[in-house]
């Protein structure tokens, strides 16, 4: 049995302790859950937020016995945008999305025979207080 098929959420932890090796630079990374509820912001910067962001089931082939599943995984890269120096954005985010993508992908996961694969996401967030820059990795799993 699959390790997902116990867990469906079983890779966000090891995604947080595979960038706190890799990106030493960041001071907080989580899993969403982990947050405070009602803070939506971390308290320290940068930081990585991850959390599922699809589940592509697989298709309905009864004579397979196993399927696969394709999951997205967001990580979010944080940082704060009200300081002085205007361009702390790039500064800060340049290095760090270089850094996070060379930890993530080709990475295979314990318990996974496949690897994380970089994909398009989302755009990312300027906000007024904090930015946002999110970047999308997949993975396939044995689902069945």
């Amino acid at each position: 049995m699959s390790t997902w098929a116990t867990d469906a959420l079983w890779l966000g932890p090891h995604i947080c302790t595979r960038l706190r090796e890799q990106v030493p630079e960041l001071r907080e990374v989580f899993v969403l859950d982990d947050l405070v509820p009602g803070q939506n912001d971390p308290k320290h910067d940068p930081a990585a937020v991850v959390l599922l962001d699809s589940l592509v089931p697989p298709g309905s082939d009864p004579l397979q016995s196993q399927a696969l599943a394709e999951q997205g995984w967001l990580v979010l890269l944080a940082v704060r945008s009200v300081r002085k120096d205007g361009d702390r954005n790039r500064q800060l985010l340049g290095p760090l999305v270089t850094q996070t993508v060379r930890a993530m992908q080709g990475w295979c996961p314990p318990g996974s025979k496949r690897a994380f694969t970089w994909r398009r996401g989302p755009r990312p967030d300027y906000g007024k207080d904090i930015s946002y820059f999110p970047l999308l990795f997949n993975i396939q799993m044995v689902a069945a």
